[in-house]
């Protein structure tokens, strides 16, 4: 090729625009998971959802997940090079979100999926309006708590004490205990307490709780219990204890019954409903915290079973997933 027919190859290319040999390719944008690990299908129903909402990851969109240590440190340490590198939005799921949020102070649009008091947590002002490029999903459910332990006892008639395993890290664990004794005491039950703080105080609670001549538990779910779910489940049938909590993914691992949320709605607005509107340009500021509407009971037949349960047909109608 001559100088003059690059010159015009290069004059073409000004004048077509967007579509011309010499055109730049599109950015893609770039959404970016925090969490200390736990269920892959979280994951994969939020990406899911945003690719049923017009987003499909791919050439236009970049979705990294990225697995932290639970210390404010390596997590301000992600975060920084996330933002350096570019992200049109960030997801924090579980108990890293408070620390996400002091992280990324506002430098970008923030999506969390927190099992806590979010208020209380300091990752919002208000449900209703969030401000601090914050907004998502709640799974603090606290008329549930009193539910779980009627289930428990429609499951266990004959239990009079119940252990109650919680992380003290949790925020609003101490609105969802008060709960948990005024309906233990309500059902005629003693409700003794278990607490963890991390993931290395399991055993502890375990050898405690197996001391301690339970007839039933109930546990407070968050990320932190639901990363030791298989172990738990294995140490309450291992103990012959009928364990209920508030979310399938225990159950599901081999414990009795779970009532609560349902997390793949909550995965679904995640990527659905605010990060699509996030890469559509909205603020996250104005979209009010939104908690899963569906409540799903599940019960393990197959636990039942082993721990001589008979499950009544009222227990049985009501669930939405038996496990056989």
């Amino acid at each position: 090729m001559n100088r003059r027919d690059a010159l015009v190859v290069l004059a073409t290319a000004a004048v077509a625009g967007p579509h011309a040999a010499f055109a730049q390719p599109r950015t893609p944008r770039r959404v970016a998971w925090i969490w200390t690990g736990g269920p892959e299908r979280n994951v994969e129903v939020t990406r899911t959802a945003l690719a049923g909402a017009g987003f499909p990851a791919g050439r236009d969109l970049v979705f990294e997940v990225h697995v932290v240590e639970q210390t404010d440190e390596a997590i301000r340490r992600v975060v920084d090079g996330i933002i350096a590198k570019g992200v049109d939005a960030l997801v924090a799921q579980g108990q890293v979100c408070p620390a996400v949020h002091r992280a990324v102070g506002g430098r970008v649009p923030t999506v969390v999926a927190f099992s806590g008091d979010v208020v209380a947590a300091g990752l919002v002002e208000s449900l209703r309006r969030p401000g601090r490029r914050t907004t998502g999903v709640s799974f603090l459910a606290l008329e549930l708590v009193g539910k779980r332990l009627e289930i428990l006892k429609e499951l266990a008639p004959t239990a009079k004490r119940v252990g109650v395993l919680l992380n003290a890290r949790h925020y609003g664990y101490q609105a969802e205990l008060e709960e948990t004794r005024a309906a233990a005491q309500r059902l005629g039950l003693d409700a003794e307490v278990f607490e963890i703080r991390g993931i290395e105080d399991f055993a502890g609670a375990y050898a405690a709780m197996a001391r301690a001549r339970l007839s039933g538990v109930v546990l407070f779910p968050d990320a932190t219990m639901t990363r030791a779910a298989k172990e738990t489940a294995a140490f309450a049938l291992r103990e012959r204890l009928p364990l209920a909590s508030g979310w399938a993914v225990f159950p599901q691992e081999g414990a009795l019954a779970s009532y609560g949320p349902d997390l793949g709605e909550a995965y679904r607005l995640v990527g659905g409903h605010y990060l699509a509107r996030i890469l559509r340009g909205e603020d996250p500021s104005t979209m009010p915290v939104e908690r899963p509407s569906r409540l799903y009971l599940v019960v393990n037949l197959r636990t039942a079973n082993a721990l001589g349960v008979a499950v009544p047909s009222s227990v049985l109608a009501r669930a939405d997933e038996v496990i056989r």
